[in-house]
């Protein structure tokens, strides 16, 4: 495919992008794939730092093809799979965990960028030398933390065909943080939350190499953390909330269920596993200053500041 094709079929814009220009430009992408103007598989690589919308743009594309059904981060799980329009699946990765590159081969890696497949793939320097050579890199920056040069580079190369089929795509979008006020919440927190138990809940995400990212909490007026949140083993987590008869919740407690059903554990539906925006909202409306974050354009989650964390049970 050239990048006279791509321009005229799926109307690529070089320049600074709203968030909402991003979303556009994104589902228009996934449109022109399940109408068969551009060519599956179509693996995009997205680059760029923290808060430069990767996900934003991914969860576009996906939203374009025909997913809509609701799309956690893939941060803990890696890789997640959908069922999108025309018959093609859409996966979503986050590399950004991974230890080695060779981990890669434990999500299907070999399976992927292949038939009626999308795949959106976020820090994909973390696997760099594995990636796919017909893909597309998507290069997005923050326009309120890039420099002139940066964005001098992205208008002058919005579509530069590079070796082979691989397409190089490079823009700076404009959401500038800082300009509304940022509340941020742990995922573990809002899902939690998002239960309305009276006791502990315990939210436990997938983390893989046989370990839960999670933490307990009690929410009612007031939050008491159980469980720092942190990376463990599920025996770990079992072991400091014996007694207190918590519900386990998330994706995490789904995948072990029989462990923790053995140890009288009691683990919410499957509907359950996903935190609610509205839990989202109550946190800031009842503890504002729990989520309040002061300087919004330095701010980064804590799981990301460092990929590699300790292991075991904070006391």
């Amino acid at each position: 495919m050239s990048g006279v094709e791509l321009r005229g079929r799926v109307d690529l814009e070089a320049g600074a992008l709203t968030e909402t220009g991003v979303e556009a430009w994104g589902r228009r992408i996934g449109e022109a794939a399940v109408a068969g103007d551009i060519a599956l598989p179509l693996v995009l690589a997205l680059r760029g730092e923290l808060g430069a919308g990767k996900s934003v743009l991914a969860r576009a594309v996906a939203r374009g093809a025909g997913v809509t059904s609701p799309m956690p981060s893939p941060t803990f799980n890696l890789v997640f799979r959908y069922d999108a329009a025309a018959g093609i699946e859409v996966y979503h990765v986050d590399l950004y965990r991974l230890v080695d590159p060779d981990e890669v081969w434990e999500l299907g890696w070999r399976d992927l960028g292949s038939g009626r497949q999308i795949v959106l793939i976020e820090w994909p320097e973390r696997a760099e030398s594995l990636l796919p050579a017909d893909r597309w890199d998507v290069w997005l920056a923050d326009a309120s933390q890039a420099g002139a040069e940066q964005q001098a580079r992205a208008r002058a190369e919005a579509v530069r065909p590079g070796g082979g089929e691989t397409v190089d795509l490079r823009w700076v979008w404009g959401a500038r943080r800082g300009d509304v006020p940022l509340f941020a919440y742990s995922g573990l927190l809002a899902l939690a939350a998002s239960v309305g138990s009276d006791a502990p809940v315990c939210a436990l995400f997938d983390a893989r190499r046989g370990e839960v990212y999670g933490a307990c909490y009690r929410v009612a007026r007031e939050v008491n953390e159980v469980l720092a949140p942190g990376a463990r083993v599920l025996d770990d987590v079992l072991d400091v909330v014996v007694g207190l008869d918590p519900l386990f919740v998330g994706d995490g407690a789904l995948r072990y269920r029989s462990a923790i059903e053995a140890r009288d554990g009691r683990v919410a539906p499957a509907h359950m596993a996903v935190p609610r925006a509205s839990a989202l909202i109550w946190l800031a409306t009842t503890f504002p200053e729990r989520g309040r974050v002061a300087q919004p354009a330095s701010w980064e989650p804590a799981y990301l500041r460092d990929p590699g964390a300790k292991r075991g049970v904070a006391g």
